[in-house]
């Protein structure tokens, strides 16, 4: 289906938290009816609620971020980090009932225009987020441009840094 023409974007409203939105994964879920309120309210970060009609389909959560392309241990070298500015794709999500009809990469695609607005305005080079460690998903974000970022310290073995790279260099430094 194409949605293109159908789907717009509103700003954050509390009461969608707890509305009965899900996108299936639990994690994803507890980030939009618990964290997304809190990020709002403290200034961290702003949501994106994605409609079709009058029924929310999607969301996305983006904060701002940087990212440093120096080696670990340069401090102990005496020298500072040399750092980009970033926006960090925090969450993303689809109406479960929605995904696999484009909705996602629409959002997707959103989010990465959003970058470019920025690059112009204030010179972001990269869009950061963290990809669940399914290769559907990888393949997913590989497909729109994204890359796996082995730079990147992983935290957690289920989360795969990954960056889009405005500066036209696929990720490479």
């Amino acid at each position: 289906m194409n949605f293109e023409e159908e789907l717009y974007v509103e700003s954050f409203k509390p009461e969608v938290c707890n509305s009965g939105f899900s996108c299936g994964n639990d994690k994803i879920d507890y980030i939009f009816n618990n964290q997304c309120a809190i990020l709002e309210r403290e200034g961290k970060a702003t949501t994106n609620l994605f409609y079709l009609e009058e029924e929310l389909v999607g969301f996305c959560t983006l904060l701002a971020d940087r990212l440093s392309i120096s080696p670990a241990g340069i401090f102990l070298e005496g020298e500072y980090p040399t750092y980009y500015p970033a926006i960090q794709l925090y969450s993303i999500g689809v109406k479960a009932e929605y995904q696999a009809d484009g909705i996602g990469s629409l959002i997707l695609k959103w989010v990465i225009g959003k970058g470019f607005e920025l690059r112009k305005n204030i010179g972001v080079s990269f869009l950061l987020l963290e990809a669940f460690n399914d290769q559907e998903l990888i393949k997913f974000y590989t497909n729109n441009g994204f890359v796996d970022w082995k730079y990147l310290e992983r935290n957690e073995e289920d989360l795969i840094p990954m960056v889009y790279d405005y500066r036209g260099l696929d990720g490479v430094i």
